[in-house]
């Protein structure tokens, strides 16, 4: 993806984190954010940008989140759509660090005007409620996001929980697979680990100026 179109991404999505800090100002997410774009630049690029760009190029209609935390990956792939018809989006969380709630998530959408009744909340561990889900669940997704816990053995199990959900033509992403010493995570061995034992079933992308985005889309 070019700087110009990398720039304009950027424009947009921090219009939108400037939306939810005002109503959530307690959540600093902006702030990281904003070192993220000083270090990186114009190449400056992110789950945030893809999910914007993949939403305005390719509408997906279902959407499976692990990891949602506030929404702001929700909102940012959402708010590129211009209406709602058909939508299935199914969220994954624990929904604990005191702040995030299905609620809130649910506060925030409305604020973008966008709708919450095709929406579905499940909280618990990934690990065990992805596996149940599956056990009623007849759709495929097209968007699928893996950003639950960063613990490299669970991250795993989310990818490998999903992959068989992903539609012919659909994605699955992985964020922060960018080493990042100072907060103690390395999820790429997790990204590259998964990437080889499904090679010939995706088209595979990547790109590291910002914590570290991969996408697959499923051939």
């Amino acid at each position: 993806m070019d700087k110009k179109l990398k720039k304009i991404l950027t424009s947009v999505i921090f219009h939108n984190l400037r939306i939810m800090h005002g109503v959530t100002p307690q959540d600093t997410y902006i702030y990281n954010y904003l070192w993220h774009l000083e270090r990186e630049g114009e190449e400056f690029f992110d789950t945030y940008h893809l999910g914007f760009w993949w939403g305005s190029e390719h509408r997906p209609k279902k959407i499976m989140e692990i990891g949602p935390r506030s929404g702001t990956s929700l909102i940012q792939l959402l708010s590129s759509f211009v209406e709602f018809k058909g939508m299935r989006v199914v969220l994954f969380d624990l929904w604990n660090d005191g702040l995030c709630t299905p609620e809130l998530i649910k506060k925030h959408l409305e604020h973008f005007s966008i709708p919450t009744k095709f929406v579905e909340f499940y909280t618990g561990d990934s690990k065990i409620t992805v596996p149940e889900f599956k056990k009623t669940n007849k759709d495929k997704f097209d968007w699928i996001l893996i950003d639950g816990s960063h613990d490299v053995n669970d991250a795993a199990i989310d990818l490998e929980n999903t992959v068989d959900l992903v539609a012919e033509g659909g994605v699955m992403v992985m964020d922060d697979i960018k080493p990042q010493p100072l907060e103690g995570m390395d999820l790429k061995p997790v990204w590259e680990n998964f990437k080889k034992k499904h090679l010939d079933e995706f088209e595979w992308y990547e790109d590291f100026h910002g914590k570290g985005v991969g996408w697959a889309l499923k051939l």
